[in-house]
């Protein structure tokens, strides 16, 4: 019914509209190939690690595990607020973001349908105090967020670009025992440059994971 438009703010409805649909089509017509790399690289890495010599492997896989924690904390482990329910998630956050930017949205909608009376009587952005307070709102959220996930983030850049750091330290200690120290010289140095692909994989991983939570926000929108 018309009436429904009626009833709801134009900005509101055009972000939905807009922004949510072009978001869906982006992860359809663009992120598939990306999401199949997220998924098939850390499985390759995994089998790669334990061909050659398993105890390295698992030395490398230190980092990534230490990366995929703070990933968690980050997008998946409750840093970006509270459900209805009290529980933490990152997806609520993601709900709580659109829901600010929608807000905000539809505030400055209203706003430049008034600016003609703010030009004539000398007033403010204040004086539209709705459009103030979503850009209030829209600012201490993601503000807050980024704070909560400044100290995860630090850890995780550390851990994934600093594989050598462990094992290095490991093949010093294993070289000791290694019966073959030619055979163990080849296989240190393939995990050496081989770990550097880490980087690639953790990022691909969480870019991914943010495109599926913000597609799927999205059709919850347009639903």
């Amino acid at each position: 019914p018309l009436g429904y438009f009626s009833v709801r703010s134009t900005g509101e409805l055009r972000r939905v509209i807009e922004g949510s649909t072009g978001l869906t089509e982006g992860v359809l017509a663009h992120r598939i190939p990306d999401f199949v790399g997220a998924l098939v690289t850390p499985v390759a890495y995994l089998v790669v690690m334990f061909v050659f010599d398993w105890v390295m492997g698992l030395v490398c896989l230190i980092p990534v595990l230490a990366s995929a924690f703070c990933m968690f904390l980050m997008m998946g482990g409750g840093l970006g607020g509270k459900d209805g329910e009290g529980n933490s998630n990152a997806m609520q956050f993601m709900v709580n973001y659109q829901n600010a930017l929608d807000k905000m949205n539809k505030a400055a909608v209203e706003y430049v349908r008034g600016i003609p009376v703010v030009k004539v009587f000398q007033q403010t952005v204040h004086s539209f105090r709705a459009f103030s307070e979503a850009i209030m709102s829209y600012r201490d959220l993601a503000y807050q967020y980024s704070k909560s996930c400044q100290r995860p983030q630090v850890v995780q850049l550390v851990a994934i670009n600093g594989t050598f750091a462990v094992l290095v330290p490991a093949g010093i200690l294993l070289a000791h025992a290694a019966g073959d120290f030619a055979a163990f010289l080849t296989d240190f140095l393939f995990y050496a440059v081989f770990s550097a692909i880490t980087t690639t994989m953790m990022t691909k991983v969480m870019y991914a994971s943010e495109a599926v939570m913000m597609a799927q926000d999205s059709v919850r929108r347009i639903d």
